[in-house]
């Protein structure tokens, strides 16, 4: 009888180190999700790059008389003439890294604008800890005692070759 227990104890132990030296440990990589999100920037004092003059508009203004009282805006007298007036639309071109914008006009106005804002966002997510092999457990099965083989029921230390 001591010759069999000896036999399963040393099985037991040829198959956890025949598991434990055995067992492929694949490297675990981390997922990585990159995410790109486009922002507003607002930009308060632009200033110019380039200026160029697009065509010319004639406007009909009024004429102030500014003899008669000089340097008081208040008494200014209207005079019920006129006169054309040649004024030249410019359009200004704005740009930095993040924006490039063409305005013009004598009543401004936007042309266009190309934006260029961009902010980048990486997630890594690190995979879960490797499994864990041993266990401590109910075990049921078929035991080997001295009336023979019998059915066992019992706690008992396990090892997991493989998990599903």
């Amino acid at each position: 009888m001591k010759q069999l227990l000896y036999l399963t104890a040393a099985f037991l132990v040829g198959c956890i180190a025949t598991a434990i030296f055995l067992t492929e440990r694949k490297p675990v990589e981390p997922a990585v999700t990159t995410v790109t999100l486009y922002d507003t920037i607002p930009y308060y004092i632009a200033v110019a790059r380039d200026s160029v003059v697009v065509r010319y508009e004639t406007r009909r203004l009024p004429m102030i008389d500014t003899t008669s009282n000089v340097g008081s805006e208040d008494n200014l007298i209207v005079k019920n003439d006129s006169a054309d007036v040649l004024i030249p639309i410019t359009q200004k071109e704005y740009q930095d890294s993040t924006y490039h914008a063409w305005v013009s006009g004598y009543a401004v106005n936007l042309d266009s604008i190309y934006t260029y804002s961009w902010h980048e966002y990486t997630t890594v997510q690190l995979p879960p800890s490797k499994p864990k092999r041993w266990h401590l457990g109910i075990t049921a099965g078929l035991a080997i005692t001295p009336k023979g083989v019998q059915p066992y029921i019992g706690g008992g230390l396990t090892y997991s070759f493989k998990s599903f």
